[in-house]
């Protein structure tokens, strides 16, 4: 559905060896660099269906600490199947959104 709604492309599925959930990732064009994912959290009945934006930073560290600094709160940062670090975070507001330092 989103792929004919939004123009997406798919790319490889994933499964997170943590949690064992599945992500397909996608991509806006046929260059094959990935936009992001759409998870599977079925298996999680306490978060809800959600689109989670990543905003590129060069320093992740510094990156949750100036959320922090500003009032937000992060998750423990982890590291994806090809090196990017992320970390999730909700603003003072509550809103969520993800900081990737790519590998």
């Amino acid at each position: 559905m989103y792929a004919a709604l939004f123009g997406l492309r798919a790319g490889d599925v994933r499964t997170s060896e943590r949690d064992g959930s599945s992500h397909q990732l996608f991509a806006w064009d046929g260059s094959g660099r990935s936009a992001g994912s759409v998870a599977n959290t079925a298996r999680l009945p306490e978060v809800h269906p959600h689109w989670l934006f990543f905003f590129d930073v060069p320093a992740l560290d510094e990156a949750v600490a100036s959320v922090r600094a500003q009032g937000g709160e992060t998750f423990p940062p982890t590291r994806n199947w090809n090196g990017d670090e992320l970390a999730v975070c909700h603003d003072a507001q509550g809103a969520a959104f993800g900081l990737c330092q790519p590998s």
